[in-house]
């Protein structure tokens, strides 16, 4: 494949012949008499070439590189053939959903700087015309006009506290738009519920070994919090995504590319600065028995690489070969029995000691007493 500006070019190869995979098909045009100068011609059926819309770079491609020109070239004699073909990608629509907004998309703002959340869903439109929402990612960037008729100069505003006016019109330092924020102190209903204290932090940097043991409790007490809240805020946001891309229910395979910045293990964008070194949190799943302690700011909490929901599995694409792959759907799917019939859990949080059903998926098999289970025994 090859990139050039706003032009991608996807080069194959063909071979003349067909292969055990591609059969021969030929159509007599005569029937031919013994000694007969005349040839017999075929037609060879070649294989359909699907491209997964990503360049050398391993990027998908965007809406912003259309149109893409595509070249098929078939060689191997000296007839070689080539054709081109120009395509786009193009947006059926963004859907942004704005948190508090009534049927009238009317908000009440009683507290003026309080934050809104905006989240926006992007959909591509199919060869069909409808609208899918798309998995790759798509960056946005979103921008804010002032409805200059019904706002007001910063300076003839109130001043509803000090420092704050209403009037942003002409406001060089009015925010409108930021990202999602959260820090411990974001997260926290009462104060210091999660944010430590400056005589907590104190304490744990001392050198009195009573007081930074007491500190180290309640700090990572806090973290512990913090980490259960975002665990719980990504769970609605997952409900959220199924309703919002109509995911089918019943026994079904959905493959997803990412998960959270933090279950993902991709770049640096889980990384956060929020907790001082030398504390630990556990940061399993509720429920699973398992214990994985580490720093809440390390960039990853743990590899998910897939889950279930009832009868759907869910796997992400962003780990490992087609093998691991392999061991991941089998994984899931046997999680999802559960919603097919009667079985006894293969262990705590029906996870396994040995064998497809561990934690991390060990092997590629059920172990043998996973089996029976699968079969009726206890």
């Amino acid at each position: 494949m090859k990139s050039s500006g706003n032009r991608l070019e996807v080069e194959v190869e063909a071979a003349a012949s067909a292969s055990p995979k591609q059969p021969r098909r030929t159509r007599k045009r005569r029937k031919l008499k013994r000694n007969s100068s005349r040839t017999i011609r075929s037609k060879i059926r070649l294989p359909v070439f699907e491209w997964d819309g990503k360049g050398s770079d391993g990027k998908s491609a965007q809406p912003l590189h259309s149109p893409l020109k595509a070249t098929v070239e078939v060689t191997g004699d000296a007839k070689s053939r080539s054709d081109a073909k120009e395509s786009k990608i193009e947006l059926k629509e963004i859907k942004i959903t704005v948190a508090g907004m009534d049927a009238n998309k009317q908000i009440v703002i009683n507290v003026p700087n309080s934050d809104m959340e905006a989240s926006a869903s992007v959909f591509l439109k199919k060869a069909d015309g409808n609208g899918v929402l798309i998995e790759v990612p798509v960056k946005l960037e979103f921008s804010f006009e002032d409805p200059a008729n019904d706002n007001l100069e910063k300076t003839a505003a109130f001043e509803y506290s000090p420092g704050s006016k209403l009037g942003k019109r002409n406001d060089a330092a009015a925010v409108f738009w930021k990202a999602a924020d959260f820090s411990p102190s974001k997260l926290e209903t009462p104060p210091n519920q999660m944010q430590p204290t400056a005589t907590e932090l104190a304490d744990y940097a001392s050198a009195n070994p009573m007081k930074q043991a007491v500190a180290k409790l309640a700090i990572e007490a806090k973290a512990q919090l913090w980490f259960d809240a975002i665990i719980a805020d990504y769970g609605n946001r997952v409900s959220n995504w199924f309703t919002a891309a109509a995911v089918p229910g019943g026994s079904s395979l959905l493959a997803v590319q990412y998960y959270h910045p933090k279950l993902s293990n991709v770049g640096t964008d889980g990384q956060t600065n929020f907790w001082p070194a030398g504390i630990s949190i556990n940061m399993a799943n509720h429920g699973t028995g398992m214990n994985i302690p580490g720093h809440p700011d390390i960039k990853t909490w743990r590899e998910v690489q897939g889950f279930n929901r009832g009868g759907i599995s869910v796997i992400f694409k962003n780990y490992g070969n087609a093998g691991r792959l392999q061991i991941i759907c089998r994984h899931e799917i046997g999680h999802g029995t559960k919603s097919a019939f009667k079985r006894a859990e293969f262990g705590a949080g029906d996870h396994s000691n040995s064998g497809l059903m561990t934690p991390y998926g060990s092997g590629a098999l059920f172990s043998v007493a996973d089996s029976g289970k699968l079969r009726g025994k206890s």
